[in-house]
């Protein structure tokens, strides 16, 4: 993914704040989330770094980044990308928590052909998560060229 250890940063925080938008209104809560996140000052991060993870939590449900998109639209291809791989990340961890319980713990991962598979460990029916993954999983598929699939503990 050409990713690297700032891009995880950014990743992990952004998982922590793209819900704020949330308590403001759930309906658009995703933009929500872009303007309090780019409107909060947080201990040991830049400006640029708050504004990457603000564009990252915008883009954590269904719709794609679009050049068209208000701060999205500011930046250059390279960080344009570097969004989308990493919102397409946030995206699939999404998913996985769609019921809001952290009921997934261990993840395991391969990558077969042109498949992403993730075999949730200990979890014997994962429906909620596969039907979300349809939709979530768009993103992923379009930037990496992998269909992603769910396979339950055995």
């Amino acid at each position: 993914h050409k990713l690297d250890e700032q891009d995880r940063l950014l990743l992990h925080c952004a998982a922590l704040l793209h819900e704020t938008g949330g308590f403001i209104s759930s309906r658009a809560h995703h933009k929500h989330s872009l303007y309090l996140i780019m409107h909060s000052e947080i201990f040991g991060l830049s400006k640029t770094d708050i504004k990457l993870i603000a564009i990252i939590s915008r883009y954590h449900r269904n719709s794609p980044p679009k050049s068209t998109h208000p701060f999205y639209s500011e930046l250059d291809t390279l960080q344009q990308m570097r969004v989308s791989k990493i919102a397409s990340i946030l995206r699939i961890a999404d998913a996985l928590d769609r019921t809001h319980t952290s009921r997934i713990n261990d993840v395991e991962v391969k990558v077969k052909k042109k498949r992403l598979e993730l075999r949730l460990v200990g979890i014997k029916d994962a429906s909620v998560e596969r039907i979300t993954m349809k939709s979530k999983g768009n993103l992923f598929d379009h930037i990496f060229g992998l269909d992603i699939t769910i396979q339950e503990d055995r």
